[in-house]
């Protein structure tokens, strides 16, 4: 794979150009990889559905797995179908903001990428704190989030100090 940076002055956000053999494998992720960056994300309505919808991640509730694929709640109470594993999704998602610094965060933010605060709530789960409505206390030591659009995520007792901290609590 060849990959190469043209800078141009006045350019004003960022252009991606794939050129690729007909039907490589590897496009689709690296597309899906490509828009994640620019604060979007796509799914399918079911599993059999060839129909593909864009969203905002800020509209994203919470990712889960699904069998061999990820499934994305939304803020609206549907679900899509992603095509990406929990894992896969998971780099871009946890902390991307946080790893990029806060000059990346800031560029983001100007060309219009969402800077939502996504945190992974169980080995099953990564949940967008920014659509978080109720946090309550659960036995065990865990913590169960209601989330927009009727969802509901249960921390697991390894994740919920990330999440306290990551809400403010302090444990």
């Amino acid at each position: 794979m060849k990959v190469s940076l043209q800078e141009r002055d006045g350019q004003r956000g960022i252009e991606v150009t794939v050129i690729a053999p007909p039907r490589d494998p590897r496009v689709p992720r690296l597309l899906a990889a490509i828009r994640l960056c620019g604060g979007r994300i796509s799914g399918y309505e079911s599993a059999a559905s060839t129909r593909r919808r864009m969203v905002a991640l800020a509209d994203v509730s919470s990712v889960r797995t699904a069998g061999d694929h990820a499934e994305l709640l939304l803020a609206d109470g549907s679900t899509l179908q992603s095509a990406s594993r929990l894992g896969e999704l998971e780099a871009t998602l946890v902390g991307g903001a946080d790893a990029a610094g806060a000059d990346a965060a800031g560029a983001d933010a100007a060309n219009g990428a969402a800077t939502s605060a996504f945190v992974r709530v169980s080995r099953q789960e990564i949940v967008n704190l920014d659509n978080a409505l109720t946090i309550r206390p659960e036995f065990g030591s865990r913590l169960l989030l209601g989330l927009a659009g009727g969802h509901q995520a249960l921390v697991s007792r390894t994740y919920a100090p990330v999440v306290k901290h990551a809400i403010g609590i302090k444990s």
